[in-house]
Protein backbone atom coordinates (compact mmCIF):
# COMPACT_ATOMS: atom_id res chain seq x y z
CA UNK A 1 0.00 0.00 0.00
CA UNK A 2 1.24 3.55 -1.01
CA UNK A 3 2.44 6.09 2.07
CA UNK A 4 -0.47 9.03 1.48
CA UNK A 5 2.69 11.23 2.96
CA UNK A 6 4.71 13.68 -0.05
CA UNK A 7 8.04 12.77 -0.34
CA UNK A 8 8.56 16.05 1.10
CA UNK A 9 7.68 15.05 4.97
CA UNK A 10 10.83 13.18 5.89
CA UNK A 11 13.53 14.75 3.03
CA UNK A 12 14.58 17.37 0.30
CA UNK A 13 16.37 16.48 -2.58
CA UNK A 14 18.35 18.86 -4.73
CA UNK A 15 15.71 19.02 -7.05
CA UNK A 16 12.87 19.70 -4.73
CA UNK A 17 15.01 22.10 -3.49
CA UNK A 18 15.51 23.43 -6.88
CA UNK A 19 11.83 23.58 -7.47
CA UNK A 20 11.31 25.53 -4.16
CA UNK A 21 13.94 28.11 -5.31
CA UNK A 22 11.94 28.60 -8.30
CA UNK A 23 9.98 31.42 -8.85
CA UNK A 24 6.45 30.85 -8.26
CA UNK A 25 4.48 32.91 -6.39
CA UNK A 26 4.20 36.99 -7.15
CA UNK A 27 7.76 36.40 -8.29
CA UNK A 28 9.20 35.21 -5.05
CA UNK A 29 10.55 31.49 -4.81
CA UNK A 30 8.76 29.57 -2.06
CA UNK A 31 12.04 29.41 0.09
CA UNK A 32 12.30 33.28 -0.19
CA UNK A 33 8.28 33.34 0.69
CA UNK A 34 9.05 30.96 3.42
CA UNK A 35 11.92 33.23 5.32
CA UNK A 36 9.63 36.50 4.65
CA UNK A 37 7.57 35.24 7.54
CA UNK A 38 10.78 34.56 9.87
CA UNK A 39 11.59 37.27 12.57
CA UNK A 40 15.03 36.84 12.88
CA UNK A 41 17.44 38.04 15.51
CA UNK A 42 21.22 36.77 16.41
CA UNK A 43 22.39 33.72 15.90
CA UNK A 44 21.65 32.44 19.12
CA UNK A 45 18.13 34.22 19.28
CA UNK A 46 14.79 32.43 18.54
CA UNK A 47 13.76 33.59 14.82
CA UNK A 48 9.71 33.98 15.52
CA UNK A 49 7.48 32.43 12.80
CA UNK A 50 4.89 35.35 12.20
CA UNK A 51 2.61 33.73 10.09
CA UNK A 52 -0.50 31.49 10.45
CA UNK A 53 0.19 29.30 13.63
CA UNK A 54 -1.30 26.36 14.59
CA UNK A 55 -1.14 25.50 18.47
CA UNK A 56 1.71 27.46 18.88
CA UNK A 57 3.77 25.54 15.97
CA UNK A 58 4.19 28.14 12.37
CA UNK A 59 2.25 26.31 9.54
CA UNK A 60 3.43 27.08 6.10
CA UNK A 61 1.91 26.54 2.59
CA UNK A 62 4.14 24.97 0.48
CA UNK A 63 1.99 25.35 -2.73
CA UNK A 64 2.94 23.63 -6.32
CA UNK A 65 3.50 20.76 -6.55
CA UNK A 66 3.21 19.76 -3.04
CA UNK A 67 -0.02 21.88 -2.19
CA UNK A 68 -0.34 21.05 1.93
CA UNK A 69 0.70 22.61 5.03
CA UNK A 70 3.80 21.72 6.78
CA UNK A 71 5.17 22.69 10.44
CA UNK A 72 7.23 26.22 9.59
CA UNK A 73 10.33 24.72 11.94
CA UNK A 74 10.35 20.76 9.95
CA UNK A 75 10.24 23.09 6.91
CA UNK A 76 13.35 25.19 8.27
CA UNK A 77 15.22 22.57 9.41
CA UNK A 78 15.25 20.45 6.18
CA UNK A 79 16.37 23.67 4.31
CA UNK A 80 19.29 23.71 6.40
CA UNK A 81 19.92 19.42 7.32
CA UNK A 82 17.85 18.06 3.94
CA UNK A 83 16.55 14.82 5.84
CA UNK A 84 14.71 13.97 8.89
CA UNK A 85 15.33 10.30 9.98
CA UNK A 86 12.85 7.96 9.83
CA UNK A 87 10.88 7.24 13.13
CA UNK A 88 12.64 11.18 14.03
CA UNK A 89 10.52 14.04 14.63
CA UNK A 90 12.18 17.87 14.77
CA UNK A 91 12.62 19.15 18.50
CA UNK A 92 12.79 22.51 19.41
CA UNK A 93 15.66 22.68 21.87
CA UNK A 94 14.77 25.97 23.13
CA UNK A 95 11.08 25.09 24.12
CA UNK A 96 9.58 27.76 21.84
CA UNK A 97 6.78 26.55 19.22
CA UNK A 98 7.02 29.81 17.27
CA UNK A 99 10.93 29.48 16.69
CA UNK A 100 12.66 28.38 13.53
CA UNK A 101 15.85 28.60 14.00
CA UNK A 102 17.71 26.12 12.53
CA UNK A 103 19.98 26.13 15.47
CA UNK A 104 17.67 25.63 17.70
CA UNK A 105 15.99 22.37 16.42
CA UNK A 106 16.83 18.70 16.17
CA UNK A 107 15.52 15.42 15.61
CA UNK A 108 15.24 12.89 17.73
CA UNK A 109 12.80 10.00 18.83
CA UNK A 110 9.37 10.68 19.24
CA UNK A 111 9.72 8.95 22.66
CA UNK A 112 12.84 11.55 23.52
CA UNK A 113 10.65 14.32 22.47
CA UNK A 114 7.74 13.19 24.56
CA UNK A 115 9.91 12.04 27.90
CA UNK A 116 11.45 16.42 27.64
CA UNK A 117 7.76 17.79 27.43
CA UNK A 118 5.55 18.60 30.20
CA UNK A 119 2.94 16.13 29.87
CA UNK A 120 1.93 13.84 32.36
CA UNK A 121 4.07 11.14 31.02
CA UNK A 122 7.02 12.88 31.41
CA UNK A 123 6.68 14.12 34.40
CA UNK A 124 6.06 10.74 35.66
CA UNK A 125 9.01 9.25 33.69
CA UNK A 126 11.52 11.86 35.89
CA UNK A 127 10.01 10.66 39.14
CA UNK A 128 12.56 9.49 41.31
CA UNK A 129 10.58 8.54 44.49
CA UNK A 130 6.78 7.47 44.95
CA UNK A 131 4.90 9.92 47.40
CA UNK A 132 6.07 7.70 50.54
CA UNK A 133 9.33 8.30 49.38
CA UNK A 134 10.20 5.16 48.24
CA UNK A 135 12.43 4.52 44.96
CA UNK A 136 10.94 3.89 41.64
CA UNK A 137 13.16 1.71 40.07
CA UNK A 138 14.28 -1.93 39.97
CA UNK A 139 12.26 -4.20 40.94
CA UNK A 140 10.56 -2.31 43.77
CA UNK A 141 8.71 -0.67 40.61
CA UNK A 142 5.25 -2.47 39.70
CA UNK A 143 5.64 -2.51 35.87
CA UNK A 144 1.70 -2.82 34.64
CA UNK A 145 -0.05 0.25 37.09
CA UNK A 146 0.33 2.90 33.63
CA UNK A 147 0.37 5.41 33.33
CA UNK A 148 1.01 6.29 36.67
CA UNK A 149 3.91 4.59 38.46
CA UNK A 150 3.81 2.69 41.86
CA UNK A 151 6.53 1.07 44.30
CA UNK A 152 5.59 -2.35 45.49
CA UNK A 153 5.92 -1.58 49.25
CA UNK A 154 3.17 1.11 48.56
CA UNK A 155 1.06 -1.23 46.36
CA UNK A 156 1.22 -3.65 49.34
CA UNK A 157 0.41 -1.54 51.59
CA UNK A 158 -2.84 -0.24 49.34
CA UNK A 159 -3.46 -3.87 49.38
CA UNK A 160 -4.03 -4.32 53.11
CA UNK A 161 -5.62 -1.12 53.71
CA UNK A 162 -8.51 -2.38 50.96
CA UNK A 163 -8.73 -5.89 52.58
CA UNK A 164 -9.81 -4.25 55.94
CA UNK A 165 -11.95 -1.98 54.40
CA UNK A 166 -13.72 -4.93 52.68
CA UNK A 167 -14.13 -7.04 55.38
CA UNK A 168 -15.21 -4.73 57.17
CA UNK A 169 -17.95 -4.13 54.55
CA UNK A 170 -18.77 -7.63 54.66
CA UNK A 171 -19.50 -7.55 58.58
CA UNK A 172 -22.03 -4.51 58.20
CA UNK A 173 -23.72 -6.50 55.71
Amino acid sequence: MASSRSPLSRTLSSLQIALLAKKAHKGKSTIQRFWQYVKRGGDNDCWEWTAQKGSGYGRFYMGVPYNRCMAAHRISYMLVHKTVPKGFVVHHLCRNRGCVNPRHLSAISDRENILEGYGLCAQNARKKRCVRGHLLRGSNLLPYCLPKRICRICARMLGREREKRRKVWRVRT
